[in-house]
């Protein structure tokens, strides 16, 4: 890829390649350079949105791993700051929703935690990184109380299976 850069530097199908390649080895920050270089070299504005909707959702995951960052560190402020500005560019995703009620939680505000747990849970009830955050919340209660917060889910979400192996547990 280099060798290709260096023979045709003004390539923006060689920049957004080395992007895309960066993106794949998970180097989040170097593809987003190569995005951003893409679209500066792009000369015609319709076809710069491939290039501009690649760099918005590397911005988007790169954001989501600092946030995770911040928290596998114990910074659950700053996690907490991160995953706020992720969940209001994309209100679904479930890793920012858990993020933030794994946020709250370490923080110590509970019902705020629960009730991004169960948003979580609501927002894609068959995910199974949002049943198991709810396990993580609901393992850390007496039997009676997580049950009971259990029964707060929607229908379908009590429905997935690790949830329902829990119950069974309890």
């Amino acid at each position: 890829m280099q060798q290709a850069y260096d023979a045709y530097p003004q390539d923006v199908e060689v920049i957004g390649s080395i992007g895309l390649a960066y993106l794949r080895l998970g180097d989040r920050q170097r593809a987003l350079e190569y995005f951003n270089q893409a679209i500066d070299t792009e000369p015609y504005d319709d076809r710069k949105s491939r290039w501009i909707s690649l760099k918005n959702a590397t911005e988007y995951w790169l954001l989501l791993q600092q946030a995770g960052a911040a928290a596998d560190s114990g910074r659950w402020q700053d996690a907490l700051l991160l995953y706020q500005q992720a969940q209001r560019q994309d209100s679904t995703n479930i890793f920012a929703l858990t993020g933030l009620a794994h946020s709250y939680y370490h923080l110590g505000d509970e019902q705020t935690a629960w009730r991004y747990y169960k948003k979580a849970a609501q927002t894609d009830p068959r995910s199974e990184t949002a049943q198991r955050a709810v396990l993580s919340y609901t393992n850390r209660l007496p039997p009676v109380q997580a049950l009971r917060l259990m029964e707060e889910l929607p229908a379908s979400a009590q429905q997935a299976t690790l949830l329902q192996s829990a119950v069974r547990d309890y």
